[in-house]
């Protein structure tokens, strides 16, 4: 976590599209997890869900639904 806000903080300063770091908590300090608040670039996005096919029961403990951004 901290890793990412070092670079979202070096990239600020650059001619690089990226988003602003607002806050973040890594030693879950604040909130319940490590958690890392930026802004949103402008422009279109696309959100892509995949969900199994398999009944959520049948699932393996390692299945999760997999939510993305393209």
């Amino acid at each position: 976590m901290t890793r990412e806000a070092a670079i979202l903080r070096l990239l600020g300063d650059t001619v690089v599209p990226a988003p602003t770091l607002v806050a973040v908590d890594a030693t879950a300090t604040y909130c319940d997890h490590p958690s890392l608040l930026m802004s949103r670039l402008p422009g279109p996005y696309a959100w892509t869900i995949r969900v199994p096919t398999v009944a959520p029961s049948r699932w393996p403990g390692n299945w999760r639904v997999s939510i993305g951004c393209r």
